[in-house]
């Protein structure tokens, strides 16, 4: 992999391309940085042949105006991006398709991810596309449906018992212990990059002019991701302004309202 490195959102420090998503100096998460200059017509991403990732068919999903709510709201115009037609029914399948590519760019074989549904079913399938085997760590608790459909794309799932954490941490002591990739989605820099193309495909929609963007969240990666994507557009001269961006999470999952709000 060329043209890019891991940069440490806290300390700043550049690595080479690879998996480990912790700074060895100050424990902080990557983020890729680019060497090139920022794109024009599609977005960057951290692979040396682009052309050659992973795709199940994820993005370009439909926009829709909803034009009675927007009245009832008393606003301009309102449109949905209808991100449950993914591949894997879920907008993972974004971060997923760059991610599992970047894995089988980098040469590994197989891989753990620690998820509660949706990310771990996107990855098990991107992983049976790309031959790779997927660990999938998931809550004893996780809904039924979503272990199935991980299970069915060929994925060895290892339920836990306990706090979404503890399933991190399963994770994480598991990949050690046998020299496995750990590849959190929620922390990875390559699963965020592939979220970057929902900004590009609204900057091309009829929704190009919308003041404000509401995403539902549980740990963010789609609106991060997106942000990137037009912070992009606005410095390859595509953008003049980033619409405010919006997290809408559930009461019972609610990390980054928790963190905003001081909650314990």
């Amino acid at each position: 992999m060329t043209g890019f490195s891991l940069r440490c959102l806290s300390c700043g420090l550049l690595a080479p391309p690879g998996l480990d998503i912790a700074c060895p100096s100050c424990g902080g998460l990557y983020e890729i940085a680019y060497e090139d200059p920022p794109a024009v017509e599609t977005p960057r991403l951290p692979l040396t042949r682009p052309d050659e990732r992973l795709s199940l068919g994820e993005g370009a999903t439909p926009l829709v105006e909803l034009k009675r709510t927007a009245r009832h709201l008393g606003l301009g115009r309102l449109w949905a991006k209808l991100e449950f037609v993914a591949p894997t029914g879920s907008f993972k399948d974004r971060g997923s398709s760059v991610l599992v590519s970047a894995i089988r760019e980098l040469g590994a074989t197989e891989f753990a991810e620690d998820s509660s549904g949706n990310a771990g079913a996107s990855l098990a399938a991107y992983a049976a596309a790309a031959g790779l085997r997927a660990h999938i760590f998931a809550p004893s608790s996780a809904p039924p449906a979503k272990l199935r459909q991980a299970r069915a794309h060929g994925a060895e799932l290892h339920l836990v018992s306990g706090s979404r954490r503890d399933v991190a941490v399963a994770a994480r002591d598991t990949s050690r212990e046998f020299g496995i990739p750990y590849v959190p989605h929620a922390e990875s820099p390559y699963f965020l990059e592939g979220m970057k193309a929902l900004a590009f495909e609204l900057a091309e929609s009829e929704a190009a002019t919308a003041d404000h963007i509401v995403f539902p969240a549980g740990n963010g990666s789609l609106l991060i991701g997106a942000r990137r994507g037009f912070e992009e557009l606005r410095e390859a001269g595509r953008a003049e302004s980033v619409p405010a961006l919006h997290a809408a999470q559930a009461a019972a999952v609610r990390p980054v309202a928790a963190e905003v709000l001081q909650e314990p």
